[in-house]
């Protein structure tokens, strides 16, 4: 764990207890945040789940529907809420769907990449995982887990509940594209191609890397003409007068201590990415004023 983290987790009671007695105080309205997972190898699986059942204790777990309903302002949230989504589509995330996520009833957004989605065997998954996912990545240091998910992998979370997303073509770096061909690959037929497989609506989009310097405002604009919701990977709460587009997902581990989660939906990180929300914000507002 880097060391800003073990100072974040030592803190979290004090800033907890603050924010509570701030919140009363003030009025403040409960949170609503998005928690972002990647690969959760079989080790990490009781990790993982312990996490759930502590952040139970104290946070509501929305469906994908209600949390579509509480973003675009149809319904109030009535107290501290959580989605959980995953990115890159890896095969550990249909496993955790079975063994974790369905014994405890939560739902979540799984993002996923056809290109991966096609792969033909585990093989071409493992070399398309390390070509766009984690760039350059030998074979020989590649966790021995890492697989892509395939089609019917997707069709199972969607008969159980799950919502699917799109997470680009390729998993490419939008903000290296200059090509609008290219752009509208990788955000506009990655979501068609997901509705097409798997006959069911796309909503969602997450682009990839997470970090405002791998976007574009080419690439926000796009995206918004083709999805109800834009997924970023910069922590904040995606509180009412925000963009109601542009999502705030705290990014997490299946090996993060419970206290350094609780720090992080307390809020003692969102400061860091003040800067790159304003900017991801006034994509949003630039784009919904040129409708």
């Amino acid at each position: 764990m880097k060391f800003h983290h073990h100072l974040l987790a030592l803190l979290t009671p004090i800033f907890c207890r603050y924010r509570w007695v701030k919140r009363i105080i003030g009025h403040k309205g409960p949170q609503l945040r998005v928690l972002l997972y990647h690969d959760v190898s079989a080790e990490q699986l009781q990790s993982f789940c312990e996490q759930l059942k502590s952040l139970s204790q104290t946070w509501h777990f929305l469906t994908p529907c209600e949390f579509e309903s509480v973003i675009s302002g149809t319904s109030q949230l009535r107290q501290d809420s959580l989605l959980l989504t995953f990115d890159d589509g890896f095969k550990s995330n249909r496993v955790l769907a079975e063994e974790v996520l369905g014994p405890m009833n939560i739902k979540a957004i799984f993002f996923l990449v056809p290109d991966l989605l096609s792969a033909i065997d585990r093989e071409m998954s493992r070399a398309l995982i390390a070509k766009n996912i984690y760039p350059n990545t030998k074979d020989q240091d590649m966790p021995q887990n890492w697989c892509g998910m395939t089609w019917d992998d997707a069709k199972w979370l969607l008969e159980n509940g799950h919502e699917i997303g799109s997470h680009t073509m390729t998993h490419a770096r939008l903000s290296c594209i200059d090509s609008k061909a290219e752009l509208i690959n990788e955000i506009n037929t990655s979501g068609n191609t997901l509705s097409r497989r798997l006959n069911v609506e796309i909503k969602h989009f997450a682009y990839t890397f997470g970090n405002i310097e791998s976007f574009s405002y080419d690439a926000f604009r796009l995206a918004a003409e083709r999805y109800k919701f834009i997924h970023s990977g910069l922590r904040g709460n995606n509180k009412t007068g925000n963009s109601r587009i542009a999502i705030r997902r705290d990014a997490v581990k299946a090996i993060d201590s419970i206290n350094l989660i609780f720090a992080f939906l307390a809020g003692m990180a969102d400061f860091r990415y003040k800067k790159s929300l304003a900017r991801l914000d006034d994509w949003a507002i630039q784009v919904e004023y040129s409708k």
